[in-house]
């Protein structure tokens, strides 16, 4: 057969495997193709099996021993096809080992990522990773700082080498042994000193990734602090950014970062202004100062920022009416998102006030599905709402929406004895048409106690649900009723027997 027509039968075998059309196992023409005595054949071969979608793993021992072929075109491929296969290719994790040290560029290149992509399984690389630390090639250091990120604590040995990477002529060097430092998430106080020195990198990139992994630290990374701040200065608006979201994870620090944080929410960049207000939420201040400025970042023009404010707010749990109003409002605004984090907000804050209900039952008909759940949600953990709620909510459960009706039969179950108003729409919810309506309501009757023993009837009747849930509802609140009424009932009797 000649050879350009081996390799078009290859190449359309390769198709085949990449649309997933072959069975996972890999096929025998595919694997003798790799011994094929025409380069051009095997590097097909190889490439083939790099797409695999499945099944690609038998092949690992024959990619490994492709490494040593003579082509270094086709040891490259083998490499890349490796590293597609990832952790599944392990058993290869020698060889590529080996291809560390080849001669051609492109081969130790490759080999570097595949050993990257596979991750702790080729931990057993990481002697051999350090000394890819001083290569030639600027792309092959930057990878091996990549690949050490993802090998854990058989890392350890390498810290020094990745400290020292810091200082590399490359920025793209520097920025991957910076973002490993912070992967591995070791704090030693060399490590976050040379982090530290790297806020100061002459590369904003570099020192942008610097921000991220003192970030990724968390406690050990309070002495950088100052640095941290200082970023907040820095005239590149992404370093500006990772060194917010960095500070929002130092809560030891928050005494210092928190001025500064506050007037970086008036950042003339969008997502710098969007990490600071997150980071407020983080460091779990609620002071009258802090909420103030969330508060009036609700407004921010920006829906990415009101949607962090209101979030943060949320976290800080600013139950203030201040607070409460202005979430309230965001309820209305034009994003989907905004509107989403106020319901959750309100949701964490918890429901004080019946004037908080209108504008919560108008979210639970929002067009985006989100902001309905997140509304219901709230809804559902009101019991802080004042018995005057009761009786709207009952009215609610007329509503011609069977969601409507389902969140505010929850409304009623959360708030417990105090929603005995609306003791007549809860009856009348035993035979809703919906079995979620049915079950809350049987629910909310149960936790109403003794106030609901004219409900018993009703709850008899219910016993015959055809819904199994509405049932054991129905069984549990019969039982509550029972065990509050039988010993007033008891009292009464004694009382009567004593005269």
């Amino acid at each position: 057969m000649a050879s350009p027509v081996r390799v078009l039968l290859a190449r359309v075998l390769a198709a085949f495997l990449a649309a997933g059309l072959c069975e996972a196992q890999v096929p025998e023409e595919l694997l003798r193709g790799l011994e094929d005595r025409d380069p051009a054949v095997r590097l097909r071969a190889v490439e083939a099996l790099g797409d695999l979608r499945a099944g690609a793993e038998t092949a690992a021992p024959r990619l490994g021993r492709a490494l040593e072929d003579a082509d270094p075109e086709l040891r490259a491929a083998a490499a890349q096809a490796l590293g597609k296969i990832g952790p599944r290719a392990r058993i290869a994790v020698p060889a590529l080992i080996a291809a560390l040290r080849d001669g051609h560029q492109s081969v130790r290149m490759h080999a570097v990522w595949a050993l990257e992509c596979m991750g702790p399984e080729a931990a057993a690389a990481a002697p051999d990773l350090l000394r890819s630390l001083g290569d030639e090639d600027p792309r092959i250091r930057e990878n091996a700082a990549a690949a050490l990120g993802r090998m854990e604590e058989a890392a350890r040995p390498a810290l020094g080498g990745l400290i020292r990477t810091l200082s590399d002529g490359d920025s793209f060097v520097r920025l991957r042994a910076a973002g490993a430092l912070g992967a591995l998430g070791w704090g030693d106080p060399p490590v976050t000193k040379a982090l530290c020195r790297s806020l100061r990198d002459r590369h904003p990139d570099v020192r942008m990734a610097a921000a991220d992994a003192l970030g990724k630290l968390g406690a050990p990374a309070q002495a950088c602090a100052a640095g941290l701040i200082g970023s907040l200065n820095d005239e590149d608006s992404y370093v500006r950014m990772s060194a917010a979201r960095a500070l929002g994870r130092l809560r030891g620090a928050a005494g210092k970062s928190l001025p500064r944080l506050l007037k970086s929410l008036l950042d003339a960049d969008t997502y710098v202004r969007m990490e600071s207000a997150s980071a407020l939420g983080r460091l779990g201040r609620r002071e009258p100062r802090v909420c103030g400025a969330l508060v009036g970042a609700l407004d921010d023009p920006e829906p990415y920022v009101r949607t962090a404010a209101a979030k943060a707010l949320g976290e800080l749990r600013a139950g203030d009416r201040t607070a409460v109003a202005a979430l309230l409002g965001l309820l209305r605004d034009p994003v989907p998102g905004p509107r989403e984090s106020a319901a959750s907000a309100l949701k964490a804050i918890g429901l004080r006030e019946e004037a908080a209900l209108p504008e919560l039952l108008r979210a639970l008909k929002d067009p985006d599905a989100s902001v309905r759940m997140q509304a219901s949600s709230a809804l559902s953990s009101a019991q802080e709402l004042p018995e005057g709620a009761a009786a709207s909510l009952g009215k609610v459960l007329r509503d011609e929406d069977p969601d409507l009706r389902m969140s505010a039969a929850g409304a009623l179950e959360s708030m417990g004895p105090k929603a005995k108003s609306a003791l007549p729409d809860l009856l009348r919810a035993l035979r809703d048409e919906n079995p979620h309506v049915r079950c809350s309501a049987a629910r909310a009757l149960g936790r109403l106690g003794g106030e609901a023993e004219s409900s018993v009837p009703e709850l008899m009747r219910s016993l015959d649900d055809p819904d199994v849930n509405v049932r054991v509802s129905a069984a549990a609140a019969l039982e509550s009723i029972r065990s509050k009424t039988l010993p007033r009932k008891t009292q009464k009797a004694s009382s009567g027997g004593g005269r």
